[in-house]
């Protein structure tokens, strides 16, 4: 796998620097490198061999790149190139912190009617509809009282406050 990182980044130097006469010698020169079979000697050719070709050229990435100015303001630039790559990546994760989350709800059944695969359809007082997803079995009647809770990954489970089983279910309106 190193061999192969080592030979890929060598060879885009050489496409990135054009081919020349030059280059027809550090392509002989990379070819030598290729055949010895010891890794850590072919590595230490391959570097060799890249310190020889002028790097100086090729555009670094914008977080790496060196400040020209003078000492105080390589300080802030190292800082603020430090921050930009400790914040690579994290443009998904969420810092608020939400205090009012709700994890469970109590409501009363308005309605309650089966489908025609024979699961639930449950209307609330407030107009919240929420349909069975999952297979179990559970009594329910209008006027009855019950339980919404969250569960992991996104999932919602209904309760009668009288039972211990539970549904899942899927909010509809």
């Amino acid at each position: 796998m190193l061999k192969k990182i080592t030979l890929l980044s060598v060879l885009s130097t050489l496409i990135y620097i054009g081919t020349s006469t030059a280059n027809a010698n550090t392509l002989s020169e990379l070819n030598k490198c290729s055949v010895v079979k010891d890794s850590l000697e072919r590595l230490v050719c391959y570097d060799e061999l890249v310190k020889k070709v002028n790097l100086g050229s090729l555009p670094q990435p914008r977080a790496l790149q060196k400040s020209s100015s003078s000492a105080p303001a390589s300080i802030n630039t190292v800082n603020t190139e430090k921050s930009v790559v400790d914040d690579f990546g994290k443009e998904h994760i969420r810092n608020r912190v939400e205090p009012d989350v709700v994890d469970n709800v109590n409501f009363v059944i308005a309605k309650v009617e089966k489908n025609k695969s024979g699961k639930w359809l449950i209307t609330f007082v407030n107009g919240q509809q929420w349909k069975q997803i999952d297979s179990t079995t559970l009594r329910l009647s209008s006027g009855q009282e019950v339980e919404l809770k969250k569960g992991v990954l996104g999932a919602f489970f209904l309760k009668r406050l009288d039972a211990k089983k539970r549904l899942r279910v899927k909010r509809l309106k």
